[in-house]
């Protein structure tokens, strides 16, 4: 598996990478890693940013989380949500 989340087809998803690239910069390069994310979501439908929020969640809750707060998407409500299933 090699750190690695896979899909069904045995390949890495994008979004575990992302998470592994996330992990191993400093704080600054967390920081712009995340901006990077959200420049290219800025212009998205609220739904597509929310789905792509909640993948990067799903591989890393900080960058989720982080990625949330910068798009200014409230988060909480579908994590409250969770936590009940």
């Amino acid at each position: 598996m090699n750190g690695f989340t896979t899909n069904q087809g045995g390949e890495a998803n994008g979004f575990s990478q992302a998470a592994l690239v996330y992990n191993g910069g400093s704080d600054e390069q967390k920081a712009e890693f995340v901006d990077d994310l959200a420049a290219g979501l800025r212009s998205a439908e609220e739904m597509t940013k929310l789905l792509a929020i909640c993948n990067y969640y799903q591989a890393d809750a900080e960058l989720g989380e982080r990625l949330a707060d910068v798009l200014q998407i409230n988060i909480k409500p579908y994590l409250e949500q969770l936590a009940r299933l």
